[in-house]
């Protein structure tokens, strides 16, 4: 009888957290009786508590030995097995202690749990009808059974399986919590979150109803909040991966990149074959330029789930980042061929394919992957942006598309546009707002240096929106040159919006246009009464909300291309680019035919501009001069594909394949620049014109011959040209490109005077006149500025 008094006196104290005291009674017990079960099942139970994992199924087992037939030590063992994540071996003693006792409810679902966990799904729903048929009123098995039922898709049964758990115990914060989550999933954002808050003031260390609330405030883009909420959960369960996996996605969805790349991995450790923790962590690594480690992470997403189609698409465009394009092509058709009616599958091999040149095909994907989500703007985008490419594509039929953009994605957010109050004196400092995420070594940045560093802070406020997820040394430049910065890396377009409004921006400048990671969704809300397109994106945007598109009337002569634009063209009176001089390029060389060598012709354009047009005209020149070779360099020349499909174009047109030399990436931009040293004449690229290449062989001594074409992407070489001051270098036909470039192969002596005085010819033009260019700009501004406050400020564009 003192044994039994002491034992009962020992599980008092666990029950009132008086352990310490519960263990000392336990270990009395056991000095005189080694063999009781009772003090061996309670001090298992005690070092359970105390996380002693180990020590605590190994009391456990003890205990069975002495006494096998007791049906709560094989009860409580399986429970600590689930806890090690031992889960085939819970599952076998669950079954053994219902053998002990059939009737048991609480086993049953205990074994309906773990079942779930092992993704043995109707061996769950199964053990919990079991339960509940021997305790209909069992309203914890009622919520396992509803998580079961929601694992199968069964969403209605699972709903009604919650409301019968609440029905029966109301204040069961688990059930609150499951039932929060479901109605998340199924877009009932506020209902979802207001059971989920239940939930927590039921139980406020309920880490799952942590996570679930954190969903449902991301679902309802309150980012920051949801951080918050994912961050408690794992507080409270910090070994919890699926917690950290959450937390990963909300950091970098407010821009926290690096301790995004933190929590994926911390998810890995704790769950190694956490395919879809590898698939994020590798797409955060790939935004953010690490390419190398984003495929490894993508490798091992796939490896561990062969059929995972979304991490092989993903890994296809890292290989595409990588120079590995043909291997890009290999997996995302393996994505394509595990998910064919997937959206971004297509997307993304649109891209590959766009990078290939095989600009028909791209097309194709583009077009479906809108069609599958046609919801989806940045993937419409892509399409819209695809046209350039191909001539004829570039005028009336981008303009179809950039405006049907428009109409899917920017014209019902016509509710969100606030009126503006901004002070309509046609004179006073205006606040002007560039808008990027380009503020880094970019082509578009070395554009944007001279206008930002030459702005008149007296009459104009600068103002940079920068969305720049791998900031380098070049983001330094602009964000110590004006009046107000703001990262706004991971803010939702509504928030942007909000936030320019809020600052009383008078002209807002976008510089990305429809290319990746654009932010037209922000302009589409309208947040400043004048908005401008301009130099990151060389056609429409196709938004009625961008009133106005810079260029020049070289680029856009007056009356040619108007019609192709929806933006009004404010045409600046020189030029529209103004060039910064690269600081790692070498001094010029001499003439590399001068030694006596053949004529080298060159393009260092990417490959996707390489439309059949230019090897039309770039076939006709190295016809005409039969001993001349031809460098194309770009990092997709690193694949043995494109290259030889670039070799093939050529055979086609007669030209023998050894007179091209295709080069890639070198490392920096000193040894890329120096490869301008092995070419004689550059050829622009036709209808998709360079520009920063352009600049690049002009400022290395290298003429470049274009072709001028009748829409902006296919005239930018014309204005370029024209403001250095070389316009007998632009060519109307194919014909006059051909007389030219033989003209110039055939007189080395105006080659190489070309070549001497090309730098000092760009410094002395428009083209780097910094303070000029600057104060062209800012008279645009200035009169687009005083045309809204003549007309009374319009408050919203139609």
């Amino acid at each position: 009888m003192a044994t039994d008094r002491a034992l009962e006196r020992a599980m008092q104290l666990y029950q009132i957290g008086q352990f310490g005291q519960a263990e000392t009674i336990c270990h009395q017990l056991l000095a005189t009786q080694p063999n009781h079960a009772d003090a061996l099942q309670l001090l298992g139970l005690l070092a359970h508590r105390m996380d002693q994992s180990e020590t605590a199924v190994e009391l456990m087992r003890k205990a069975i030995a002495a006494n096998p037939r007791v049906n709560d030590y094989h009860n409580n063992l399986a429970v600590m097995l689930t806890t090690q994540g031992r889960l085939e071996e819970a599952v076998e003693t669950y079954r053994t202690a219902l053998a002990l006792k059939p009737d048991n409810a609480q086993c049953l679902n205990n074994l309906a749990i773990v079942l779930r966990q092992m993704n043995r799904l109707p061996e769950s729903l199964d053990a919990a009808d079991k339960a509940l048929a021997l305790r209909p009123n069992y309203a914890e098995a009622h919520h396992n059974k509803g998580k079961t039922l929601e694992a199968l898709g069964k969403l209605p049964e699972a709903l009604t399986a919650y409301r019968e758990a609440l029905a029966l115990k109301p204040d069961l914060a688990a059930a609150h919590s499951s039932n929060g989550s479901l109605l998340t999933d199924q877009g009932r954002l506020h209902e979802g979150l207001a059971a989920c808050r239940r939930a927590l003031e039921l139980q406020p260390n309920l880490a799952d109803a942590h996570n679930n609330l954190g969903n449902a405030l991301g679902a309802l883009d309150h980012r920051q909040e949801a951080l918050s909420a994912y961050r408690r959960a794992i507080q409270i369960e910090p070994k919890n991966a699926l917690f950290h996996y959450n937390s990963g996605i909300a950091l970098k969805n407010v821009g926290q990149v690096e301790q995004a790349v933190a929590a994926f991995q911390r998810a890995v450790t704790l769950k190694p074959d956490y395919f879809q923790a590898y698939n994020n962590l590798g797409v955060v690594l790939l935004a953010m330029f690490r390419v190398g480690r984003a495929l490894a992470a993508l490798q091992r997403a796939v490896t561990i789930k062969p059929d995972y189609a979304e991490a092989w698409s993903n890994l296809g465009l890292a290989l595409k980042e990588s120079g590995r394009i043909s291997d890009a092509l290999d997996v995302v058709q393996k994505s394509l061929a595990l998910k064919p009616n997937y959206a971004a599958g297509h997307n993304n091999m649109g891209i590959v394919l766009t990078e290939m040149a095989r600009l028909d095909e791209a097309m194709e994907h583009h077009r479906a992957a809108v069609q599958l989500d046609p919801h989806d703007a940045a993937t419409h985008s892509n399409l819209v942006f695809c046209f350039h490419y191909q001539h004829g594509n570039d005028g009336p039929a981008g303009l179809t598309e950039a405006r049907r953009w428009d109409s899917q994605h920017a014209q019902p957010l016509r509710k969100t546009r606030a009126a503006h109050a901004n002070n309509r004196d046609p004179d006073r400092r205006i606040r002007i707002a560039y808008i990027t995420n380009d503020f880094l070594e970019h082509p578009i940045n070395r554009f944007l240096q001279p206008l930002i560093q030459n702005h008149d802070h007296r009459q104009y406020e600068i103002v940079c929106y920068c969305d720049v997820w791998n900031p380098d040394p070049a983001t330094a430049l602009p964000r110590n040159t004006v009046d107000q910065w703001h990262e706004i890396m991971g803010m939702s377009d509504e928030s942007v919006a909000r936030l320019i409004g809020d600052h009383g921006i008078d002209i807002l400048i976008d510089l990305t246009g429809h290319t990746s990671c654009n932010r037209l969704l922000v302009f589409a809300r309208k947040p400043a009464p004048i908005q401008i397109s301009y130099l990151g994106y060389p056609a429409t945007t196709g938004l009625t909300t961008i009133d106005y598109r810079l260029t020049d009337a070289l680029a856009d002569p007056l009356g040619s291309t108007d019609a192709f634009c929806s933006e009004t063209l404010l045409r600046l009176p020189r030029t529209n680019w103004c060039f910064a001089s690269p600081a790692n390029a070498p001094e010029v060389g001499a003439l590399p035919a001068s030694d006596g060598r053949p004529i080298c012709f060159g393009s260092f354009n990417r490959v996707a501009k390489l439309a059949p047009q230019t090897f039309d005209l770039w076939s006709a020149t190295l016809s005409a001069i039969p001993n001349s070779r031809l460098l194309i360099k770009d990092r997709a020349m690193e694949d043995d594909l494109i290259r030889d499909r670039v070799r093939q174009n050529f055979v086609q047109h007669g030209i023998d394949p050894a007179r091209l030399e295709l080069i890639g990436r070198h490392k920096g931009f000193a040894e890329h620049f120096r490869s301008f040293g092995q070419v004689d004449i550059a050829l622009d690229t036709f209808p998709y014109h360079g520009t920063t290449t352009t600049c690049d062989a002009l400022w290395m001594g290298v003429p470049v011959v274009t072709l001028a074409g009748q829409t902006h992407v296919a005239r930018v070489g014309v204005s370029l040209l024209t403001n250095i001051g070389l316009p007998d270098l632009i060519a109307r036909s194919t014909e006059e490109f051909t007389s030219i470039t033989a003209a110039l192969a055939s007189n080395l002596p105006t080659l190489a005077e070309l070549r001497r005085t090309l730098r000092q010819r760009m410094l002395a033009s428009p083209l780097m006149d910094g303070p000029r260019f600057a104060r062209d700009v800012e008279s645009a501004y200035r009169g687009a500025w005083r045309r809204w406050c003549a007309d009374g400020g319009s408050i919203l564009t139609p």
